[in-house]
């Protein structure tokens, strides 16, 4: 059975602007009816930042595609200490992949032209996504986001 065909022009963006964050997410994915995969159109405001830091620790695979603009592709390996990530520059025609299982924290900037990217990536129900950040964890099948306070592992 075929899902519903849509034009990404008719998909409704939800625009996020809080905390320097300056973003509009067109959910393609779940528009065209997917449930396993998504995919995104992201368009971020000139010099802002897209969604927060994050890290999966169950997804699989995550795509990009850089469809016009400039910007940088922050990463950094989960685990070493303040976010200080590396910049990797960004222009229409790149592509990148963040590979399953490296622990890679990853965000996306937009330089003075703005950044207009797709990203798709493989969604589960027992993924968590780790911002280091805000040091808050989204316990995504269970709908459910929450701080976290750091423990020595014998704590209690």
């Amino acid at each position: 059975m075929l899902g519903p065909i849509v034009r990404w022009e008719d998909v409704h963006g939800r625009p996020v602007q809080e905390g320097g964050l300056d973003t509009v997410l067109f959910n393609l994915g779940a528009a065209a009816g997917t449930v396993q995969i998504g995919l995104r159109r992201e368009r971020i405001a000139a010099g802002k930042r897209g969604l927060p830091a994050h890290v999966h620790t169950a997804e699989g695979e995550e795509f990009f595609v850089v469809l016009d603009g400039e910007g940088v592709c922050l990463l950094q390996a989960t685990g070493k200490g303040d976010w200080e990530p590396e910049e990797h520059p960004l222009r229409g025609g790149t592509l990148g992949s963040l590979p399953a299982g490296t622990g890679v924290t990853h965000a996306f900037r937009a330089g003075p032209s703005g950044l207009t990217y797709l990203a798709y990536g493989t969604r589960r129900p027992d993924d968590l996504r780790w911002y280091p950040c805000s040091r808050k964890v989204w316990f995504t099948g269970l709908g459910v986001i929450g701080r976290l306070d750091p423990l020595h592992h014998w704590d209690g």
